[in-house]
């Protein structure tokens, strides 16, 4: 079958053979290869007994209808005249194969069919940019772009995600990488707080707060500075950038306003730190003409205020991740910061019974099929009345967020040092911005919002 399939069969070398008696997948197209390396394998017996040299192994990508798929652990084997896909590695893989009625199907670990093939002249091939098959993809490489989408987000967390169906618009996982570099520099282990004993019952009821900085690089007007609010019962979060600490006051008199107007329900109680900016005058006048009870921590003990020193531990985490991924300057910590919250608040919790934040306080499930990898390259269109007819359609930039007003994202052109909030933008998640030839001179402008 071996010799027939590979020296005999005449079909186009874009054409896939799927062979129960290959070993190893196999193709003699060198630029179908994305990455290639040496291999241990240095030969491959055939069918005839007669022994044909394996140059290496490596992952390939094969161009579909419904994007470009890679296939890892493929051999390059010139001598043949076929690609070979093989039974074996794909059952080793978690797939099943099976064959009825002129058909050959796959199915990846959760039972989806990925790939189908018809037989033709007693062999089951497939050329991949056809309409009728199935697009085959590797799992590894959706694990990878949906940890960085996800802000670089634990694998057992992405697990639980998918097996209690917490959110909507994400694949199944079944495989990770074992190392991400970025996550080895962002985050450190640390002993856990003392978890506490009482939980709130309904929304509003507590919320935790807490002050950060300053942090060295300053944002615009210069925030310094940034504040939390934490509600206990959903887990629901808010970040605030603020110049000094005394704007505290004023922050949580907007952020109570929002919040109990959005939910219908009253803040009872806040949690905090004993720092100036919650022990002043005007907060606690304000508490108590409102009827909020100020609960204050004792003096050097963060861990009965245990729950915002976890976030922010876990916000500065995913921070360090996005940025060191994509090579992005310290400027653009405020943008991480903002989009870790929106992250974290639709990433599932075990205090929740494996439900999001977002679900417990909108009651409904949040989706995520828009999520992109943070500081990735992508293209925004320049709307016509920007541009006249010979000017280029599309501008360069870094995506640096979602935008909190609008179903947008938000970009910052590095070229201009302006920032534009649009939906029109053309993602390319594996790239990221040289600045090795365009350097940051300025901090970003004020968000300029493109329609």
């Amino acid at each position: 079958m071996f010799v027939a399939s590979c020296f005999s069969v005449q079909t186009t070398s874009d054409h896939w053979l799927i062979d129960s008696g290959c070993t190893n997948h196999m193709t003699p197209d060198r630029s179908l290869f994305r990455t290639l390396q040496s291999t241990e394998v240095a030969k491959v017996r055939i069918g005839n007994g007669a022994c044909i040299a394996a140059k290496g192994k490596g992952t390939i990508a094969i161009t579909t209808k419904s994007g470009t798929k890679t296939i890892s652990e493929v051999l390059y084997v010139p001598e043949i005249d076929q690609n070979l896909l093989s039974v074996g590695q794909l059952i080793e893989k978690g797939m099943k194969v099976v064959f009825k009625n002129y058909f050959c199907y796959v199915f990846d670990a959760a039972r989806q069919l990925i790939l189908q093939a018809k037989m033709k002249g007693k062999s089951f091939s497939f050329l991949p940019f056809e309409e009728e098959y199935s697009a085959f993809q590797t799992k590894l490489t959706d694990m990878k772009v949906w940890h960085k989408r996800l802000g670089h987000c634990h694998q057992q967390r992405m697990i639980s995600m998918k097996k209690h169906d917490s959110v909507r618009g994400v694949p199944q996982f079944t495989d990770f990488p074992s190392n991400c570099s970025a996550c080895q520099f962002g985050k450190q282990s640390r002993k856990p707080f003392q978890k506490s004993t009482w939980r709130s019952t309904q929304k509003l009821q507590l919320i935790h707060t807490d002050v950060d900085g300053p942090l060295s690089t300053p944002l615009i007007k210069g925030s310094r500075y940034y504040i939390l609010f934490i509600d206990d019962f959903s887990r629901m979060c808010w970040i605030f950038f603020m110049k000094y600490k005394l704007e505290v006051a004023g922050i949580f008199f907007k952020f109570k306003k929002n919040v109990e107007n959005i939910s219908n329900y009253r803040i009872q109680a806040i949690r905090s730190d004993n720092g100036k900016e919650y022990t002043s005058s005007e907060l606690n006048l304000y508490c108590e003409e409102a009827g909020i009870d100020h609960q204050l921590t004792a003096p050097y003990t963060p861990e009965q205020n245990g729950v915002c020193e976890r976030r922010n531990r876990y916000i500065m985490e995913m921070v360090r991740c996005m940025l060191h991924d994509k090579n992005l300057p310290k400027d653009f910590w405020a943008e991480a910061a903002s989009t870790a919250i929106f992250l974290q608040n639709r990433l599932p919790t075990k205090l929740l019974d494996e439900k999001t934040p977002f679900e417990a306080w909108y009651n409904y499930k949040p989706s995520l099929r828009f999520l992109k990898v943070f500081g990735s390259l992508c293209f925004v269109h320049i709307p016509h009345i920007k541009r006249d007819k010979l000017d280029k359609k599309a501008a360069p930039g870094i995506f640096v967020g979602y935008s909190g007003a609008s179903k947008a994202y938000k970009v910052y052109h590095p070229q201009t040092q302006k920032m534009v909030v649009t939906r029109d933008v053309h993602f390319q998640e594996e790239d990221q911005w040289d600045w090795g030839q365009s350097q940051m001179n300025n901090q970003p402008h004020e968000e300029e919002q493109w329609d």
